[in-house]
């Protein structure tokens, strides 16, 4: 045992984290445990951090500390640490506005795994949906077509039926991107006729130089129209 605790502040990274790893393991978990992967929080390198992050998410019950000290990692200067945190706050409950502003501020994050990390995590807070489906239809205008279809992913799995959720699914099916609008139409394809407000807009995207993407239209227009 002494030889894992002795290795959690090895000078390899890899080393480290696999004590910590190890350790995290252990049951019962003792307190000596609990203070070595409570001390990897502050640990130099960004690898120890992300997993010491990860673990901290799983600490039960969750106390006051273990919220504040997710909410910090959300701010680290380790894309890896940040993602991590912003996952850990989606198993903590109950939520609290302060962790919803902390995933919220993560989609604006200039990394993109963070951003996917807080789109995730943001439709599994106690949150309502008419908020978060604001704020994933906000992602809709970003610059990068992945977020774009992430988040046609993420409102997908709410309740697509929503009228908010059509409409920006409809204004989705017309994006500059190719693979955005794919992933719109066979989104509205699947909510099936509670999307025929999108009719139109299917209607005109069959009229698209590129085959895949009437491919797309046509099989959503079936599906919405029931033929």
């Amino acid at each position: 045992m002494n030889i894992l605790f002795a290795s959690t502040i090895d000078p390899s990274a890899t080393v480290s984290r696999t004590a910590l790893e190890i350790l995290s393991k252990i049951e019962p978990r003792t307190e000596a445990i609990n203070a070595t992967l409570f001390k990897a929080l502050d640990d130099e390198r960004g690898r120890v951090r992300s997993f010491a992050v990860a673990e901290r998410s799983r600490t039960r019950p969750v106390t006051e500390q273990v919220i504040r000290d997710l909410i910090a990692a959300t701010n680290d200067e380790y894309k890896w640490v940040r993602s991590a945190a912003i996952g850990g706050l989606a198993n903590v409950t109950p939520t609290s506005e302060e962790m919803i502003a902390a995933v919220v501020k993560g989609l604006r994050d200039d990394t993109e795994a963070v951003r996917l990390s807080a789109m995730r995590s943001l439709r599994h807070l106690e949150v309502k949906d008419s908020a978060v489906v604001a704020r994933l239809i906000d992602v809709l205008s970003f610059d990068s077509a992945y977020d774009r279809i992430t988040a046609i992913g993420e409102l997908r799995s709410i309740n697509p039926t929503q009228p908010s959720i059509v409409s920006a699914l409809a204004k989705a099916a017309s994006d500059e991107d190719e693979n955005v609008r794919r992933h719109a139409m066979n989104a509205l394809g699947e909510i099936g006729p509670a999307a025929k407000s999108a009719i139109p807009t299917l209607k005109a995207t069959m009229l698209s130089e590129d085959g895949w993407v009437r491919s797309a239209a046509m099989k959503a227009l079936q599906k919405i129209e029931r033929r």
